[in-house]
């Protein structure tokens, strides 16, 4: 700031040059000396005597205050009709020594090559070099999924945003970006590569990366841009002569953008909330584009129906920042049924045209056909292996251990203790007793009479029954039903035998990749366990280490 300061002066001095005049043709009535930023300074002039009485003030000014210039980025053009003239001779004003620049040279000025114009070849290339090297850094270190996403917006984009306006990026150029930027997700097995492009682009509450798209940036600062070079042209002269010469290049494509995004009749007025509206606009689109697909948005639009289904908690795992990119990616391939199961396989030769040479049926029971609902959850031969001790017992026991450290505040326990181990277990401490696994004696015979867990508090007279079942996710909202009823005839009895007691039946219902009911919301309404997302997390875990 105080360098700012020191150089300001130099500025106003320069004002009052005679300087290059801007306009259209016969109407040249803007005067344009120099450009000033920090410590980079750009003189404009109509002649050369001009320029170098210009670079005799700026000397004279440098060596007053002590500063001196660096001879080896100074450097000075001559530009006639538009074309910059070949000069062999160096300019040497007060002992400062310019050398000329060619044709066919350029210069740098924050950050971009340019000589009469940005070079846009040498530019892009070089902006995508760097831009492609911060993604490589950002998607091989070993950051937790949610936090490479987080570099990847704030480290590797903001190389390419900052060129929007200035640089030609065409259609295609910004698409290339997009796609070679998946490749690189891909290459370092963070991103399936038949995975759904417009999920990887949606907020995490939308249930995708939270990835910011190339091609949505650039919509967002064009549209940006164009209203503040609209809002400030009324106040400044020069603002005005871009806004008219961008008539035909920003102006033109904001006006596409908004008419395509159909925001021409938004009311907002400043350019961030501006752009903002164009960003809400494209990640609606993208959602829509993703739910109506039939295959990758089948499970998000047979969930978003069920109005019993707690979206926002479902996809909170998400949020979850010791998550490896490679778990999110093939999480969401399982979602979106992108694994190369048999009757995948049979499925694209016959939309190639190609006659199957596979058997679709599942190589395990060899009944239905394998596909990832029925890896996931209908297979005979993985349930007792697979879904049972690494998904059902995962939730069953988070949620039994969760109820003894909640109700045994007193009590000190093993953090690396894993109860319970056996198939039947009952732990006792002072008034309180739980149960795993344990069938429960009426009265009167009843079928369904073995829960996973069932807390008794004797001081209170409380009992908390807790019944787990994972199956698969369009089926959470039945099986919940299911279970209340075939577990009704049990807590009937138990009333029975017990009449000073109240009794609570909680079926806990996660499905096979985490999707949860409202209802489990009673859980966290009785404060018996910590977050649900944890429940959420053991069953879903446990059903990628199925696959």
């Amino acid at each position: 700031l105080l360098f700012v300061l020191a150089l300001n002066p130099l500025s106003h001095l320069l004002q009052r040059m005679k300087g290059y005049a801007v306009g259209e043709p016969g109407h040249r009535d803007c005067n344009i000396s120099h450009l000033f930023f920090v410590d980079d300074l750009k003189l404009y002039a109509t002649t050369m005597s001009d320029m170098k009485a210009m670079l005799n003030l700026v000397t004279t000014f440098s060596n007053d205050i002590g500063m001196k210039f660096g001879e080896s980025k100074c450097c000075y053009v001559v530009v006639k009709r538009g074309k910059a003239m070949k000069n062999a001779d160096a300019l040497l004003v007060n002992g400062l020594k310019l050398s000329p620049i060619g044709p066919h040279d350029s210069y740098r000025y924050l950050g971009l090559d340019e000589c009469v114009e940005y070079n846009d070849v040498l530019n892009k290339e070089r902006v995508s070099t760097e831009y492609f090297r911060r993604v490589r850094k950002v998607w091989s270190s070993e950051l937790s999924s949610y936090n490479k996403c987080v570099a990847h917006n704030a480290f590797a984009v903001p190389v390419i945003t900052p060129t929007f306006g200035i640089l030609t990026w065409t259609k295609e150029d910004l698409h290339l970006l997009d796609v070679k930027s998946k490749k690189l997700l891909c290459l370092h097995g963070s991103f399936h590569i038949n995975g759904d492009v417009d999920r990887l682009y949606l907020p995490r509450e939308h249930g995708g990366r939270g990835l910011k798209s190339i091609i949505t940036a650039y919509q967002s600062r064009i549209v940006a841009l164009n209203q503040h070079l609209t809002q400030a042209a009324a106040n400044n002269v020069y603002i005005a002569k871009v806004l008219q010469h961008e008539i035909v290049g920003i102006a033109r494509i904001a006006s596409e953008i908004l008419r395509m995004l159909d925001l021409t009749t938004v009311s907002t007025t400043t350019p961030k909330s501006l752009g903002t509206a164009v960003t809400s606009a494209c990640i609606s689109s993208r959602k829509d584009n993703f739910a109506s697909k039939t295959m990758h948005g089948y499970l998000a639009r047979e969930m978003s129906k069920k109005s019993e289904v707690n979206y926002a908690q479902s996809v909170s795992w998400q949020r979850d920042k010791n998550m490896t990119s490679h778990f999110e990616g093939f999480a969401h391939a399982i979602q979106e049924q992108e694994i190369s199961t048999k009757f995948l396989m049979n499925k694209r030769m016959l939309d190639a045209g190609k006659p199957p040479t596979i058997d679709s049926k599942c190589r395990l029971c060899g009944k239905a056909p394998e596909d990832i609902s029925h890896i996931i959850c209908g297979c005979s031969k993985m349930s007792a292996r697979y879904y049972i001790p690494l998904r059902h017992d995962a939730v069953a026991r988070y949620l039994w251990n969760a109820l003894r450290r909640k109700f045994c505040e007193k009590r000190s326990f093993d953090k690396h203790e894993r109860f319970p181990i056996d198939e039947e277990f009952i732990d006792v401490w002072e008034k309180h007793e739980f149960w795993w696994n344990i069938p429960v004696k009426t009265c009167t015979r009843v079928k369904h009479n073995r829960p996973d867990v069932v807390a008794w508090n004797h001081q209170d007279k409380v009992c908390l029954i807790i019944e787990v079942s994972c199956p698969l996710d369009v089926n959470i909202v039945e099986k919940e039903k299911e279970k209340d009823n075939i577990y009704g005839p049990l807590i009937r009895n138990m009333q029975l035998m017990y009449p000073g007691y109240k009794f609570s039946f909680i079926p806990v219902i996660v499905g096979a990749t985490g999707y949860v009911t409202k209802k489990e919301s009673r859980l966290q309404r009785r404060r018996t366990t910590t977050p649900r997302e944890e429940i959420a997390n053991s069953g879903r875990d446990g059903n990628c280490e199925n696959c």
